[in-house]
């Protein structure tokens, strides 16, 4: 998809979504329809391929470390440390935790038992995701917003030593810090996610009253980019 057309169907749909979901605007990606959406990329082209970034399915907790050269399995944002743990590679001046705690995310996605919830954070090589980024620019750019850091965020499960992509469920809460040197006291944040099948996501901050992002994140894997508004 052209950044041009992404930017057409941004602008008309942003401001109409957000006020009819304050907690969470979603831009389907259906096509043909009376709404005038038009078919999203698919994930392969709005998402890096996690096998190029050294995740993906069926992967053994040992391949899912050895797949960073710098790894942390919890962080601690704003007093709240990681409620899952897994992978955290961010290395640009982001924070996310984890809220939900995994006795929730494992009853709402009925984890068999000996199978517990896993998350892996990482920055998003943008060179890879040009037009992810792009597109994430293009729809902060539609309402007045400033995108300044982007991440690639997955909740899973390890089971038996391997792990894969959850889906569907409630998704997870989380914090994500904003680096000092992008946060601006009085601004209004968000943070605008991408999943599988191009589908856009602007989520709003819960709490917006401090240097962290309050947040619902999806299941499996999505591209999210921080933004300023206003």
């Amino acid at each position: 998809m052209k950044v041009k057309m992404v930017k057409r169907v941004l602008t008309g749909a942003l401001a109409l979504t957000l006020a009819l979901a304050p907690t969470m605007g979603v831009m389907a990606t259906s096509k043909g329809t009376s709404k005038g959406t038009v078919a999203g990329p698919t994930q392969s082209q709005m998402i890096e391929q996690t096998q190029t970034q050294g995740t993906g399915y069926a992967q053994t907790e040992e391949q899912v470390v050895k797949a960073y050269s710098k790894v942390k399995n919890s962080l601690t944002v704003a007093g709240i440390r990681s409620s899952i743990s897994g992978v955290f590679m961010l290395e640009k001046g982001i924070g996310l935790a984890t809220v939900t705690n995994s006795t929730a995310i494992a009853s709402d996605y009925a984890l068999e038992k000996g199978a517990r919830p896993y998350v892996k954070v990482y920055d998003m090589d943008v060179k890879k995701s040009e037009l992810a980024k792009a597109c994430m620019d293009a729809t902060a750019e539609a309402f007045g917003a400033r995108a300044f850091g982007y991440i690639n965020f997955e909740l899973g499960k390890m089971e038996d030593g391997k792990y894969s992509l959850l889906s569907g469920g409630k998704g997870i809460d989380a914090v994500i810090s904003i680096p000092s040197v992008n946060y601006t006291e009085g601004a209004t944040y968000a943070v605008i996610c991408v999943q599988e099948g191009g589908v856009i996501s602007i989520l709003k901050d819960t709490t917006p009253d401090n240097n962290v992002i309050d947040v619902t994140l999806p299941a499996g894997h999505c591209a999210l980019a921080l933004v300023e508004i206003g």
